[in-house]
């Protein structure tokens, strides 16, 4: 028992380790616990889950339907501008990182000058610690681009009215029913994505931190 529970500290303290030098191994975790909630039951199974718990929760009221319409509405425009707000910022850090791998491309022509072709230990040091700077920002751009790939996404369309109206659940129970599933369904997709968006936001910090090292490792390696 306290072997086993030596380890597990031990594995957590180097799991702790790998989040903060690799983020993506942290993104790979969680995609694997919510892979594993997914393969559960099938798609359609869940759907269906989520809508029989909504609806056995109703009211028969139709003044509290009506109540409870309008607040459901109100949930499902939260929801959609909070994926607005995720998608955004996933684009604002897709421009800086074009900005800042720009600004590692002047690295390789400093060091390409007469200093740097006596292969001093501290000029490979200076472009290994580019290179570095270079794989954090691509590797932000690749999640950047995954948090805006949408994915199962659930939300109110002209195919789903007519849908509704086929199937005669155009009823202010069933509108209700839609809006608050659509939102239940559309959590597992929005953790993904704000942990990608976390993954994008940890790698564009540690490539400024290790473009700001490298920059003062190429004017060190200019000057001696």
């Amino acid at each position: 028992m306290i072997k086993n529970r030596l380890l597990r500290t031990v594995w957590s303290g180097i799991e702790k380790t790998l989040f903060w030098v690799w983020p993506p191994y942290e993104s790979l975790i969680t995609d694997r616990e919510i892979g594993k909630l997914r393969n559960q039951e099938s798609d359609d199974a869940r759907w269906d889950a989520i809508q029989n718990s909504v609806r056995e929760l109703l009211p028969d009221q139709l003044e509290r339907l009506a109540e409870l319409e309008t607040y459901s509405l109100q949930i499902s425009k939260a929801e959609d501008d909070r994926f607005d707000i995720v998608d955004n910022k996933a684009a604002t850090f897709m421009a800086g990182i074009g900005i800042a791998t720009s600004l590692i491309s002047l690295g390789p022509v400093v060091l390409a000058g007469k200093h740097a072709l006596h292969n001093t230990p501290l000029a490979w040091f200076a472009g290994s610690v580019y290179f570095l700077a270079v794989v954090y920002f691509l590797t932000a751009v690749y999640f950047a681009v995954k948090v805006r790939h949408v994915d199962a996404f659930v939300s109110g369309s002209a195919d789903t009215f007519i849908e509704a109206l086929r199937e005669n659940f155009a009823s202010t129970s069933e509108r209700i029913v839609f809006n608050i599933s659509a939102a239940k369904w559309n959590e597992m997709l929005m953790t993904k994505k704000t942990n990608y968006l976390s993954v994008v936001e940890s790698l564009f910090i540690r490539g400024l931190f290790v473009l700001a090292l490298a920059a003062v490792l190429t004017f060190a390696t200019v000057v001696v």
